[in-house]
């Protein structure tokens, strides 16, 4: 881990960006399994993540009645992370 802060905002910028891939991918995975029902784990990811799909979902059709905004929207949200490390880590080693 590197000191000083841009290795501190680097980091930062790391976890929140895999937390957020997480909460999409986990979001697709239990919806497609179905387990969306009384579980309080989905409902929650449900709350951080709807907003972030729905203006996905005005976007892109279904496809054969399966919605692929949650694993577009954790692709968006990988790649945004990796360019913001890219981005803080110019100039730096």
């Amino acid at each position: 881990m590197e000191q000083g802060f841009p290795g501190f905002l680097r980091d930062l910028v790391t976890a929140l960006g895999g937390a957020v891939f997480l909460a999409f991918v986990l979001r697709w995975t239990l919806s497609v399994r179905r387990w969306s029902g009384d579980s309080s784990l989905f409902r929650a990811l449900e709350l951080l993540t709807e907003p972030f799909l729905i203006p996905l979902r005005r976007r892109m059709p279904r496809l054969g009645g399966i919605d692929l905004t949650a694993p577009v929207a954790a692709a968006l949200a990988g790649t945004v992370t990796l360019l913001l490390r890219i981005l803080l880590t110019r100039g730096h080693p």
